[in-house]
């Protein structure tokens, strides 16, 4: 039996506040030295925190009554899930912020640069395929989509994190399919997420998103 709505969103948050520093009103700059400028002027800690949770309750939201959503082609995916990252980062960055623009000196993250050439659209239509054409496992296909948004691609230019997994929750609600369940401190997804750019080795990209995989499923055991 599919969980309710409010069962959802709670879990949903659960994992947030497990997961996320905004969720305890701290807007993170560290990755970055160009990501400070997209951040929104004059939010003190409080402010962050409400707003934070605030947009990351109504997108949950959003997304449930959303989870039979159909869409026809890649290209409306993505403008659909561009709809779910800008929705929990309102007010939280500027205005139009969407992709991350910046490399990181200290995370195995794709080139910035590389991107909008040559990642979102081949991503995109992968996430179809696996979303629609030819669905597969939804616990693989979210974790899939919490790999590449957030931990090998980091799409986003803020806010990944809680965005890609709000993405991925509805992956599972449209399964009918329950949350995972995120530990309180965040060291074991980190142990598990890959330690180089996902393009530079072939087998070693393999090993890594196994062992992800093979971590995220732990998460539902139980």
């Amino acid at each position: 039996m599919a969980d309710t709505r409010q069962t959802y969103v709670e879990h949903a948050l659960r994992n947030y506040v497990r997961t996320s520093r905004t969720s305890r009103g701290l807007l993170d700059a560290s990755a970055s030295e160009g990501k400070r400028h997209l951040l929104t002027d004059g939010l003190t800690p409080l402010d962050v925190e409400s707003l934070a949770v605030r947009n990351y309750r109504s997108t949950i939201v959003g997304l449930y009554d959303q989870r039979d959503l159909t869409v026809s082609s890649a290209t409306e995916l993505r403008s659909f899930v561009e709809s779910v990252v800008l929705s929990i980062n309102r007010g939280l960055t500027r205005e139009g912020v969407l992709y991350r623009q910046h490399d990181s000196s200290t995370l195995p993250y794709t080139r910035a640069g590389a991107l909008l050439l040559e990642v979102v659209g081949p991503l995109f239509e992968d996430f179809y395929d696996k979303l629609l054409r030819c669905p597969s496992d939804p616990v693989e296909t979210a974790g899939w989509v919490e790999y590449r948004m957030d931990l090998t691609d980091h799409l986003w230019a803020d806010g990944c994190g809680r965005s890609t997994k709000a993405i991925a929750a509805w992956v599972l609600m449209r399964a009918r399919h329950r949350l995972p369940d995120y530990p309180s401190s965040r060291h074991s997804q980190f142990a598990a997420a890959p330690r180089v750019p996902r393009t530079e080795n072939e087998d070693h990209e393999r090993g890594q998103y196994e062992k992800w995989l093979r971590y995220y499923r732990s998460l539902f055991v139980g």
